[in-house]
């Protein structure tokens, strides 16, 4: 079994699936394991993130699945690209708030950045840089600032700031505080769904022609 043969049929499956399991595990503060399937919000933003990662060049899925391979490379192709949908699904809906008007926000803010990566069409490595600030940022505003605004054990200033904030949005402004446990297990997901996106096999030149040419 070759390195390439390897990497596409175990490694980056696996790798996929590992984030999307972690991606999906809620550690309430009482220690309880609860996992959240993506709501229909972070369906409609996989899409547009499948749509950058395919025209930056980061996925090719014509050369995981054409006529030129075998039925079962081509099984191959098709087991990782239904690993890394679910996979960015989860990651999309790991980042986002859960609840009010954080989660619109978050959803807006993802999905405006996706088309605007789409409408810029970037190269690979600059898809692959924005993506990467645009989770991280995400996951550093729900598990660090709101998750310090919505507190139990908030300071007094952090209560007056919320519930002039709920004040202000009518009650929308709510959020869903899970374990600490939560945010690290989402770091990890994010970090080897990156880990993957990096190492996802790319066409040589030579085998790019002959395709474009059939």
């Amino acid at each position: 079994m070759t390195r390439g043969v390897l990497l596409e049929s175990l490694v980056l499956p696996w790798l996929l699936l590992t984030a999307a399991l972690l991606a999906g595990v809620r550690v309430t503060e009482a220690g309880d394991f609860r996992f959240l399937v993506p709501p229909l919000s972070s369906l409609v933003a996989m899409l547009l993130l499948m749509m950058v990662l395919v025209q930056s060049g980061v996925v090719e899925p014509w050369a995981l699945m054409n006529e030129r391979r075998t039925p079962l490379e081509n099984m191959n192709g098709a087991v990782l690209m239904a690993a890394l949908a679910m996979a960015s699904a989860q990651v999309v809906s790991a980042v986002t708030p859960e609840a009010g008007l954080p989660l619109v926000l978050g959803v807006i803010f993802l999905l405006a950045l996706f088309a605007n990566t789409l409408a810029a069409r970037p190269g690979r490595q600059q898809a692959l840089r924005a993506l990467f600030v645009a989770f991280f940022a995400s996951f550093t505003v729900k598990f660090i600032v709101l998750d310090a605004l919505y507190a139990p054990d908030k300071s007094l200033g952090g209560r007056l700031l919320t519930g002039l904030l709920e004040g202000v949005t009518l009650g929308s402004m709510d959020h869903v505080v899970w374990g600490a446990a939560t945010g690290y297990l989402t770091f990890f997901a994010l970090v080897i769904y990156f880990l993957a996106l990096a190492m996802m096999p790319q066409p040589s030149r030579a085998s790019g022609v002959a395709l474009a040419r059939t």
